[in-house]
């Protein structure tokens, strides 16, 4: 395994007051650009794990590592296995964390363009698996709004 210079973790792992929700540090925030980079990468790989069949299971923003420019890499596998099928629950299940990670970064945005991305995260986090979308639309959506 190559060693990556110059990344960080965009969190920190839950504390014992926030119980599921990654930590971050308190001055700590992230441009709109950026924002929507480091979104649109990680819902094209979790697109091509679904492909491949696989569930990460522990998507979170301490375990994903990040650059002055963007560059995005998903870690800690620890979690992850391979499913049979289209059991497509494990998507809506990653879909989910994925809504809670944007709703995280989002707090943190500066330069936030309001309106623009709270209607995706409610999808995301949408109480009935079946109405999440999938990280296909997920990553076009993002696109489009990176794109104009």
């Amino acid at each position: 395994m190559d060693y990556i210079p110059g990344v960080e973790p965009l969190g920190n792992p839950p504390s014992l007051d926030s119980i599921t929700r990654d930590c971050y540090s308190e001055n700590w925030t992230i441009s709109w650009d950026s924002l929507l980079r480091i979104l649109v990468t990680l819902a094209r790989v979790q697109k091509y794990l679904g492909e491949k069949k696989i569930c990460h299971g522990d998507f979170y923003a301490h375990n994903i590592l990040f650059d002055q420019t963007s560059q995005v890499w998903l870690g800690d596998w620890g979690a992850s296995f391979f499913y049979e099928r289209n059991e497509h629950i494990f998507e809506k299940f990653e879909v989910r964390a994925f809504g809670y990670l944007a709703q995280e970064l989002v707090m943190r945005t500066t330069n936030l363009k309001p309106g623009k991305l709270e209607p995706l995260i409610q999808d995301c986090l949408n109480l009935n698996p079946r109405d999440r979308p999938n990280f296909q639309s997920l990553a076009r959506f993002l696109q489009n709004l990176l794109d104009s």
